[in-house]
């Protein structure tokens, strides 16, 4: 989601609204900083150490690796473990060759 920001003469300020679904709803300032935050190049890319692959749940990594062979019929990551799996779409980080960090 981008945000579009427009000059509000009665606030006089900024103000942003984002597209959801089929209308555009005005942002909140905690939404603001959220995407402003998703927009930093380096958001969310640091391995979290306290958690590793056991605290996901294998459902929804099922799930999730269901919607992508859906997707990507034959993809050669389908036929990969889960953490490898994890790991080549970027959401485990591997630290030493046994231990496998949460990107968070």
């Amino acid at each position: 989601m981008r945000p579009v920001r427009v000059y509000d003469k009665k606030m006089k300020s900024f103000v942003a609204f984002v597209r959801r679904d089929v209308i555009d709803t005005r942002c909140n300032d905690f939404e603001m900083r959220l995407l402003e935050y998703d927009a930093l190049p380096a958001a969310d890319r640091r391995a979290i150490e306290e958690l590793d692959i056991s605290a996901l749940d294998g459902n929804t990594i099922a799930s999730y690796r269901q919607l992508f062979n859906g997707n990507k019929p034959g993809h050669p990551w389908s036929l990969e473990s889960d953490a490898d799996f994890l790991y080549r779409i970027g959401a485990l980080a591997v630290k030493c060759q046994d231990v496998v960090y949460i990107r968070g």
